[in-house]
């Protein structure tokens, strides 16, 4: 049996798995709600809590597998189903789900949606790349600071602008961003963990969705934070409204 047949019966049997584990895991989570069992209860809180930070674990584990995926782009895409997703729904789902996350740092999400219009795309993937860019914007974030999104429609397509402050990115550096291991001098020496995968993922995924990906920093309005130049950072995408194969 070769290698690309053992990885496609592999890959397909872990889906079933992960979604017999997700819905599992959404009835205990039913059946421990606030709503059944109020917020003083310390013990099923404590329970709540780690629920929580079990499913966070397993996310990352599930991301990364879909990530292992790109080496072989007609593989992924065989694996992957197309179906319509909504922009703005998906950003209130990043929101949820990272609201522990941004209440630790005081980090709000505004956002700013044109008129909702739905894509054709692999929606897997799609919140993979949501995932790989909001996680990246929030590290870099300062404490009380905000992480802006917007929508533009267009005629074939939607323009999502994601804007954050962190680490200066040089002009030279720009091009560089999503080149495997690559990070920003002023990232480097911010001290934030890092090893330059985030935005080179999300480089990958964005091909593969037929995404145009950019980059924007603004020097502008830069300021010291913890002793590294930060100011305006942008990431831009043109989402195309049909999957082109």
């Amino acid at each position: 049996m070769s290698e690309q047949v053992e990885w496609a019966q592999i890959f397909e049997r872990y889906r079933h798995l992960s979604r017999d584990f997700q819905q599992k895991f959404q009835s205990i989570q039913s059946r421990i709600s606030s709503e059944k069992y109020g917020a003083g209860d310390a013990t099923i809180k404590t329970v709540r809590e780690e629920l929580e930070e079990l499913d966070e674990i397993f996310q990352d584990f599930n991301s990364w597998i879909y990530i292992s995926l790109l080496e072989d782009l007609n593989e992924a895409k065989k694996n992957n189903a197309v179906g319509l997703l909504e922009i703005s729904s998906k950003i209130k789902r990043i929101k949820i789900k990272m609201q522990k996350k941004l209440t630790s740092k005081r980090i709000r999400i505004e956002t700013n949606f044109d008129k909702p219009l739905a894509i054709s795309t692999y929606i897997t993937f799609f919140e993979q790349l949501l995932n790989l860019i909001f996680e990246n914007s929030f590290k870099y974030s300062p404490t009380d600071s905000s992480i802006s999104v917007s929508t533009t429609n267009k005629s074939d397509s939607i323009n999502l602008e994601i804007s954050s402050t962190g680490p200066i990115v040089e002009g030279s550096e720009i091009k560089k961003l999503a080149t495997k291991g690559f990070r920003a001098e002023a990232a480097i020496s911010s001290k934030l963990p890092g090893e330059g995968y985030g935005l080179y993922n999300s480089k990958r995924i964005a091909n593969l969705l037929g995404i145009e990906m950019s980059f924007r920093s603004s020097s502008a309005n830069k300021f010291t934070y913890n002793g590294s130049a930060y100011c305006d950072f942008v990431v831009c995408l043109k989402i195309p409204l049909e999957l082109i194969f």
